[in-house]
């Protein structure tokens, strides 16, 4: 599947979800806020939370 570049969309939900909660930490850690940044954690937190995986 990886080889042929077909990635399921759970696997970018996860990666996205993964990534933006590291995005997240290190904001709060620097004392700053990036607003569309948490509405997308939200977002994409809220999806797995749902069991969405498009």
């Amino acid at each position: 599947m990886y080889r042929k570049e077909e990635f399921p969309s759970v696997f970018i939900l996860e990666l996205m979800s993964k990534d933006l909660g590291l995005v997240i930490a290190e904001t709060d850690c620097l004392e700053t806020i990036l607003s569309l940044a948490e509405v997308a954690n939200t977002t994409y937190r809220s999806a797995k939370e749902n069991g969405k995986t498009k």
